[in-house]
């Protein structure tokens, strides 16, 4: 009804506003970068550059602002840049967009992963998930926070639990007792977003502030 010839992707963030932009040859994770505004970086976790061609980190350094300049921002993000020009002939270069990479927690000697996680509830009445790892009485605690406007709490809760006990290394913790677990189920819309955005924090790990 807009008369709309073609739908394509922006990157965007918060603090370094828009970063890559598809042209019409682009879809899917294939983005332009906007090289004139923002120098974007892909590092491993130590924040050393990776091969080019190799996933990982993005840290984007604005050029253009000067009242809050940003000097290789970690956005949280991660990406692998093309090895090819694209065939639309513009110059700027060209990454794969991969999405969140601050989806992981460790607990005991688990890594867990967000991810995993929501996929093993696609199918369960749950709009949004929260993992927490938390020090509670000189143990580690995982908290899992549900959105869901089921009746049916406890029953949502039990059949969660049962969820998690099959997810590989998760499941032999839980059941040898290595830390604790906590399912809490909340009305839709309810779970504190982040003040500045109004996003849900997927992953929150309260033991650094410890």
């Amino acid at each position: 009804s807009l008369n709309t010839q073609r739908v394509s992707s922006v990157i965007g963030t918060t603090e370094a506003g828009q970063i890559g932009y598809q042209c019409e040859h682009q879809q899917g994770q294939a983005h332009h970068l906007i090289d004139d505004y923002t120098y974007l970086e892909i590092v491993d976790e130590q924040g050393a550059p990776v091969p080019l061609g190799e996933a990982g980190r993005l840290l984007v350094t604005t050029l253009t602002k000067s009242s809050f300049p940003l000097i290789r921002y970690d956005i949280g993000d991660s990406g692998r840049f093309h090895l090819a020009p694209c065939p639309c002939g513009r110059q700027g270069r060209v990454i794969d967009y991969l999405g969140r990479v601050d989806d992981m927690m460790s607990l005991g000697l688990v890594n867990i992963s967000y991810r995993d996680l929501k996929a093993k509830l696609e199918d369960l009445d749950i709009s949004e998930m929260q993992l927490i790892g938390r020090y509670q009485d000189g143990r580690e605690l995982l908290i899992v926070q549900l959105e869901s406007d089921t009746y049916q709490k406890n029953s949502l809760i039990q059949i969660v639990k049962e969820r998690l006990l099959t997810v590989p290394d998760l499941g032999s913790s839980l059941k040898t007792n290595t830390f604790d677990l906590e399912i809490n189920v909340w009305p839709p819309g309810t779970l504190p977003r982040k003040q500045r955005t109004g996003k849900l924090a997927q992953v929150v790990d309260e033991r650094v502030h410890r």
